[in-house]
């Protein structure tokens, strides 16, 4: 399991802004799992105050409102990065199983690893009717030559038996014979290979 990342997904609105610190103010407060809030949850809550007076001197149409706004805004979520910090440190001490409910205590969010693995070999329909699209790992399309399915010839990657392929990805796709996946002239038992090539990716 990989590490829990915390996030903090704040919104572009002010309000919303205020909103989600607050609920981080509340979450943390008395929590033993994080006895020890960095920044002071009393300084988040100040600057939680005075933003909320700025928004209103907006509404008031105070000169120079947005700048003292803007700026008690930047302080707020300079406050809840610091915040997020000291809670991915805590987190990353816990273990895997506890780190997602420790963040949610945290009022904070978790963003999943994301695990991309392309499969050793897959099969999709073709752009063309009754034709199919191979795509191989490099050590796949090296497994299937040493096993005598496929040849390398000029950097190109051949079929020589459709029979053993076709076994072998059946349960992969549906209803197209291998049989008609070629682009060279007559069948490929009568070539002893087709010119279908592979897509090799690490």
């Amino acid at each position: 399991m990989g590490r829990s990342i915390v996030v903090l997904k704040l919104s572009r609105k002010v309000g919303d802004v205020l909103s989600f610190a607050q609920n981080v103010v509340t979450s943390l407060t008395n929590n033993p799992s994080f006895p020890d809030p960095t920044p002071p949850l009393a300084k988040l809550q100040t600057d939680i105050t005075a933003l909320m007076q700025a928004e209103s001197a907006i509404l008031s149409r105070t000169k120079g409102a947005f700048e003292a706004r803007n700026a008690r805004l930047a302080v707020v979520r300079t406050d809840l990065e610091s915040l997020r910090a000291y809670v991915q440190a805590v987190v990353d001490e816990a273990s895997p199983t506890e780190s997602e409910a420790l963040i949610e205590k945290a009022g904070l969010a978790l963003r999943r690893p994301r695990v991309l693995d392309k499969p050793a070999l897959a099969a999709t329909r073709g752009d063309v009717s009754g034709t199919v699209r191979l795509t191989a790992k490099a050590v796949a399309s090296r497994v299937l030559e040493s096993a005598g399915v496929v040849f390398v010839h000029a950097g190109r990657t051949r079929l020589v038996s459709v029979a053993e392929l076709e076994r072998k990805l059946q349960p992969l796709w549906e209803g197209i014979a291998l049989s008609q996946c070629w682009s060279g002239g007559g069948s490929p038992e009568e070539e002893g290979s087709t010119s279908m090539d592979l897509d090799e990716h690490g």
